[in-house]
């Protein structure tokens, strides 16, 4: 059975972070990865979670033909303005799970998931 997660809107404070790593990231990239924001990648046939950035192998069509998939992926990063509650803690520990990831939440340093 497919599962959905109700997401809060996001504030201006998640909105400026997200555009200030779209430009540094950008501005770093000199074509060695495209930047990609709130789009989708593929993990699996249920799942395709939207991170708030990814930094992806450049792909010729610029992934108009299909999603980028684990091996795409070079960073996924999901920005949280508030206190982390369950939901996000779980998103985030979802994703991490289905790949070699660690997530870091900078409130304590010292906590990985």
């Amino acid at each position: 059975m497919a599962r959905s997660l109700i997401c809060r809107p996001f504030g201006p404070f998640h909105g400026g972070a997200v555009n200030r790593l779209i430009r540094f990231f950008g501005k770093m990239s000199s074509g060695r990865w495209l930047v990609s924001a709130q789009n989708p990648v593929h993990l699996d046939e249920y799942s395709e979670p939207q991170p708030d950035l990814m930094l992806l192998k450049p792909a010729p069509d610029n992934y108009t033909s299909r999603h980028p998939r684990q091996d795409d992926v070079f960073l996924l990063i999901e920005v949280a303005d508030t206190t982390l509650v369950y939901e996000s803690w779980r998103k985030t520990a979802h994703v991490c799970s289905r790949w070699d990831l660690r997530g870091w939440d900078p409130e304590s340093p010292r906590q990985e998931y």
